[in-house]
């Protein structure tokens, strides 16, 4: 699971705590807003009841509420 995890955030995907989804920014759209604690734009959220990532415009997102990215585990964490 982890590794899945570490996968995700280096393609671009960052989870949300409060809303325990995947989000990532839209290629090539920048957001309207960004503030130092938040920023308000377009985002691609996975909905893991349809399998399929949907469009979320206007989102705000609040930076607090973004998992910090996790450091790849090593080989020997996985060995036992």
């Amino acid at each position: 699971m982890d590794y899945f995890v570490f996968l995700r955030y280096n393609r671009g995907w960052f989870y949300h705590r409060e809303l325990r989804l995947w989000f990532t920014r839209i290629p090539n759209v920048e957001p309207l807003v960004k503030a130092p604690l938040y920023e308000r734009g377009s985002y691609g959220c996975f909905d893991p009841n349809s399998w399929e990532t949907v469009r979320k415009d206007n989102f705000v997102l609040h930076y607090e509420l973004v998992e910090k990215k996790p450091a790849l585990p090593s080989v020997a964490q996985n060995v036992r």
